[in-house]
């Protein structure tokens, strides 16, 4: 549901976005309250909202919103994140991802040489296992080599977990949340690699993408299987 916009009947000077601690931080009031939530300008103003009549037209607005039918999803959908490597579309149970993460330097394991595991990886002070989804799931193009040049993605680090197992690997793009129904996922064409076939449940349509549904339980497994 989306609220009704309605535009209130007085404006509020949001200092804070202009000089204070989400603008240019050259307020001078910053030296002895150290944030604008310590400010009284920042608190009147949120008096000022919370107190303020309602306009015009906003019970009639809300009443009209309200009033509305609501869309019902089908019962047994399912959350999914979808994800971008090199030039394939993913996706992975929203329940199996802990993080979305900017990119960070891997940090290589001593003796250890192996074409899935990339490293460790800092996340929040604690290092992970970083690994490579994509070489598994046989996508030829690494995500670091530079998109096309009407590309504006930028790549982020997933870190997703199973059964207390926390692993962290790289995609070119990280989409969003999409539910589906199961009824939705339709067989894998034969054009694909074979190791991304073996590791996906199904082919979802999304915003004019194929996107493969990843088995999460057998990503993991393989992944795991092929660091030890």
């Amino acid at each position: 549901m989306t609220s009704p916009k309605i535009k209130p009947e007085f404006e509020i000077d949001d200092c804070w976005k202009r000089i204070g601690v989400w603008g240019d931080k050259q307020c001078p009031e910053l030296i002895s309250c150290h944030h604008c939530r310590n400010c009284e300008v920042y608190s009147r103003a949120g008096r000022q909202l919370l107190d303020r009549r309602p306009p015009a037209g906003y019970m009639q607005a809300w009443t009209k919103q309200l009033a509305e039918p609501q869309q019902e999803s089908m019962p047994g959908q399912v959350s999914l994140f979808i994800f971008r490597i090199g030039p394939e579309w993913f996706a992975i149970p929203t329940r199996q991802l802990a993080e979305v993460l900017e990119l960070r330097n891997v940090h290589s394991i001593p003796h250890r040489s192996n074409p899935i595991l990339l490293g460790l990886v800092n996340v929040r002070g604690e290092m992970q296992l970083c690994v490579s989804v994509g070489k598994l799931l046989g996508v030829d193009k690494d995500f670091t080599k530079e998109e096309s040049d009407d590309s504006k993605a930028i790549g982020r680090l997933l870190l997703i977990s199973l059964e207390g197992e926390r692993l962290a690997f790289y995609v070119s793009e990280a989409c969003g949340i999409h539910s589906y129904h199961p009824s939705e996922l339709r067989e894998l064409p034969s054009t694909l690699p074979e190791e991304t076939s073996v590791n996906s449940k199904g082919l979802l349509r999304w915003n004019g993408h194929h996107v493969a549904v990843l088995d999460e339980k057998i990503l993991f497994e393989k992944l795991l299987r092929s660091i030890q």
